[in-house]
């Protein structure tokens, strides 16, 4: 019986040492006066990849910001790794903007050994707008593949208020519906296939005006949580942590925490 005690004992001290540590290492978990914290409007510097909120070292940087003179994001490069040391670029995004300073092409590059400059163009991105500054058209193009998608944008009240994505079929193929509160913020987000179903429904959650949390449900009447994804904001807005989670075992996707760290 005393042997029984022990263990127990041991197990809960154990069990409170662990759970101390988790809470040491976990942003969530930490006064905010512990956080990072950059000056307002910071320019993002590199996302890094954690295995989950509590690690200490990051897995890979996902990201790299690179700006032009206007402090425009010029490039996005998301590193090569091998044995946890970068060793190249496994792609890289370029962006470029028309003469109102609107973003209007992003084209994206792969790494591949049988091109001369050792990358591929594999996905452009082009933006239209409309004559008082709204997207209105998004075109995605696969040149090597030759396919081709695109987005259209509704607006009401100056507010986003519907998005329709086309297949390269040219049929729709799924449409999001964008709803706000009396202050203005985005509460809800709907998807809906061509047959004008629901599929699922992601709702926010704000804090001093930042949107902390996001919920996705689907399933019947789109009532099974599929993903929880939490932020935490240093003291002048800039977005720190995003912790994503998938809480359904039949989801297709992974679960993830993001640091973003910003130019001083």
């Amino acid at each position: 019986m005393y042997a029984l005690k022990t263990l127990a004992g041991l197990f809960a001290t154990l069990f409170l040492l662990f759970s101390a540590c988790q809470k040491e290492n976990n942003p969530f978990e930490k006064d905010p006066s512990d956080l990072p914290s950059y000056q307002e409007a910071a320019r993002l510097k590199q996302i890094l990849l954690y295995a989950s909120a509590e690690a200490e070292d990051p897995i890979c940087i996902v990201e790299a910001y690179e700006y032009d003179d206007q402090e425009r994001i010029n490039k996005v490069t998301s590193p090569m790794y091998e044995d946890g040391e970068i060793c190249g670029t496994i792609k890289y995004d370029l962006y470029r903007y028309n003469s109102r300073g609107q973003l209007e092409q992003i084209q994206n590059y792969h790494a591949n050994s049988n091109e001369t400059s050792g990358f591929i163009n594999l996905e452009n991105h082009l933006f239209t707008y409309s004559a008082d500054g709204k997207k209105e058209r998004e075109d995605i193009e696969y040149p090597q593949i030759d396919a081709y998608e695109y987005k259209l944008f509704q607006y009401e009240d100056e507010r986003l208020v519907r998005m329709e994505f086309y297949g390269n079929d040219g049929q729709l193929g799924y449409c999001l519906r964008y709803a706000y509160d009396h202050s203005g913020y985005l509460v809800t987000e709907t998807k809906y296939g061509p047959e004008d179903q629901a599929w699922s429904i992601t709702r926010h959650s704000y804090e001093k005006g930042l949107r902390v949390k996001s919920e996705v449900f689907g399933g019947k009447d789109l009532k099974e949580e599929l993903r929880e994804i939490r932020r935490i904001y240093d003291e002048n807005g800039n977005l720190i942590y995003l912790d994503s989670k998938e809480l359904s075992m039949f989801s297709s996707r992974s679960s993830f925490f993001y640091k973003y760290e910003y130019f001083e």
